[in-house]
C-alpha cells in the first residue's frame, strides 16, 4: 500500500514541474513578445515624429529655392515669377538690403511666394489633404540672403557657382522628357589642384578634390500636381 502511495505521489510532482515549467516558458515569450511590440511602437512613433519635422523643413527649404529663383528672376528678366507676391523692387530691396523686411525677418520666403501678408507672421501650412485637418504640418522661419559668392568665378576660395537654366516658352518645356548634363574639361587637366583636408591618406597631406555637379529641378508655377516633376 505504501508503494502506491509513493508512485502516486511522485507523478504528481512530475505533473507540477511540467506545468510549472511550461507556465514560466509561456510567461517568457510573453513578455518577450510585450517587449518588442513596445520597442516598435516607440521606434515607430519616433520616426512618425522625426518624418513630420523633415517634410515641413523640406517644404521650407523648396519654398526658399523659389523665391530665390523669383529673385533671380527679376535680376534677368524684370519680373518675377508667376508664383510670388511682391513687386521686383521690393523682392530685390528685401533680399539686398537687409532692411526691416530683410535678412532677419523669418517672413521673408512666405511674402515673396506670397503664402504670407507683410508683418502677418505666424507659420506656414504644408497641406497635404483637402478633407480635413489631419496629417497637416508647417514651417515657421526660413530666410533668404543674396549670397554674392555664387555670381563670381570659380576660385580656390569660392570653389562653387551656381548656374540657373530655364525655358524661355513655357510651352517648349511642357514637351521636354529627359534632360541630360555633362561636364568636362580638357583643358589644364595637368595643372589640377588638390585640397588640403588635412589629415595624411595615400596621396600624402593633399587629396585630389574633383569636380561636383548638384542639380535641382524647381516648380515655378502656382499650382502642379506630382505629374509635373515627371522628369528623369
Amino acid at each position: 500500500m505504501m508503494i502506491k502511495i509513493r508512485k502516486k505521489f511522485k507523478e504528481g510532482a512530475a505533473s507540477f514541474y511540467i506545468v510549472a515549467i511550461s507556465t514560466l516558458i509561456l510567461v517568457i515569450v510573453a513578455a518577450s513578445l510585450a517587449v518588442v511590440i513596445i520597442f516598435e511602437l516607440t521606434r515607430t512613433s519616433n520616426d512618425d515624429w522625426a518624418q513630420s519635422a523633415y517634410d515641413p523643413a523640406l517644404a521650407g527649404v523648396e519654398d526658399a529655392k523659389l523665391a530665390f529663383y523669383s529673385y533671380q528672376s527679376c535680376l534677368e528678366n524684370g519680373s518675377p515669377i508667376d508664383a510670388s507676391g511682391l513687386s521686383c523692387d521690393e523682392i530685390k530691396t528685401w533680399v539686398e538690403s537687409g532692411q526691416r523686411e530683410g535678412q532677419d525677418a523669418c517672413d521673408m520666403v512666405s511674402v515673396i511666394l506670397g503664402r504670407k501678408r507683410v508683418g502677418e507672421g505666424g507659420e506656414v501650412l504644408v497641406q497635404e489633404s483637402n478633407v480635413n485637418n489631419n496629417m497637416q504640418q508647417a514651417y515657421t522661419c526660413v530666410k533668404l540672403s543674396d549670397a554674392a559668392d555664387y555670381k563670381t568665378t570659380l576660385t580656390a576660395e569660392n570653389p562653387t557657382k551656381i548656374m540657373r537654366a530655364h525655358f524661355e516658352d513655357g510651352d517648349a518645356a511642357k514637351s521636354v522628357q529627359s534632360v541630360v548634363v555633362s561636364w568636362q574639361r580638357d583643358t589644364n587637366v595637368g595643372q589640377t589642384k588638390y585640397s588640403d583636408l588635412g589629415k595624411d591618406g595615400i596621396f600624402g597631406a593633399e587629396t585630389p578634390l574633383p569636380p561636383v555637379i548638384s542639380l535641382g529641378l524647381v516648380q515655378t508655377a502656382s499650382t502642379f500636381t506630382l505629374d509635373s516633376f515627371d522628369m528623369t
